[in-house]
């Protein structure tokens, strides 16, 4: 049960991000001081397509992810339990209730740095099965940094519902905080003026302690 529970949650957040299609409330008030802005590229200016989702996972491969639970690494765990969850999103697409609506997928791997395996493109669970076998271990964890990459991309893609899935069995020690880039995101604090404050942030600690991530979570 241990092994799946990457799977179960990741599923059950799937379920939340595919069943939306509001956004979120806009803050009002006085404005606060920016802490850290997001760096974005030019982001498309015309309409998304109503109801069209993208979704970027992120996948921790810092070296603690060789590492074994009840005998399996927890690469090997998170490889499959990702490629179930494409399974399902691959189903989701084919119901005719969905067959029209846009649904874009891609994969970053993140260590030490943060890199784009799969970039944001419409849904092809071959090719994303594929970009999942690549992924190899590197060093450190710069979850932040996979955040903020995630973000660009999302906001690149031209979908309406955005959403970022990072899995990760540790602690970030590299690069900039993932709280700071939630509160950024949040307050849309970047050098477009873009909003950005639907984005949905799922983290999904695995083999690791969820209060360690009470500063995203606040």
């Amino acid at each position: 049960m241990f092994r799946l529970l990457p799977q179960i949650i990741a599923l059950l957040c799937l379920i939340t991000i595919l069943g939306c299609g509001g956004k979120s409330a806009r803050r009002t008030g006085e404005p606060q001081k920016p802490v850290y802005e997001i760096a974005l590229p030019e982001v498309p200016a015309t309409p998304a397509p109503l109801g069209s989702v993208g979704i970027m996972f992120c996948l921790d491969v810092s070296p603690s992810m060789n590492d074994a639970v009840q005998g399996v690494p927890k690469i090997q765990t998170s490889k499959a339990a990702l490629k179930a969850v494409l399974r399902q999103i691959e189903e989701w697409s084919k119901d005719p209730a969905n067959r029209d609506r846009l649904i874009k997928v891609g994969l970053i791997a993140f260590s030490g740095t943060a890199d784009v395996i799969k970039p944001m493109q419409p849904f092809d669970l071959s090719a994303l099965e594929a970009a999942v076998d690549q992924v190899r271990i590197g060093n450190a964890t710069a979850i932040g940094n996979a955040m903020v990459l995630g973000t660009q991309e999302l906001l690149q893609a031209g979908v309406e519902n955005k959403a970022l899935i990072v899995l990760t069995d540790g602690e970030n020690n590299r690069g900039v905080a993932p709280e700071l880039v939630v509160h950024a995101l949040r307050n849309n604090w970047n050098n477009k003026g873009a909003l950005t404050d639907d984005v949905k942030v799922f983290l999904i600690a695995y083999d690791i302690q969820a209060q360690i991530f009470d500063g995203v979570k606040q």
